[in-house]
């Protein structure tokens, strides 16, 4: 997990850090040989109810 910021709900992600950890995850994996390739999905267009967006 990144670093978190408090906030008057609690601890939650710094937003000005969003995606630095899989950024490095994507990076790690490209060194050791791999090919890394992502697209954003919405579930609802697959029948899920919710409209949540999702990396395959």
């Amino acid at each position: 997990m990144g670093c978190l910021v408090a906030t008057d709900r609690g601890l939650m992600p710094d937003p000005e850090r969003r995606g630095e950890n899989f950024e490095k995850w994507c990076k790690k994996l490209r060194r050791l040989g791999g090919k890394v390739e992502f697209h954003e999905l919405r579930a609802c267009d697959y029948d899920a109810p919710t409209i949540r967006k999702r990396l395959s």
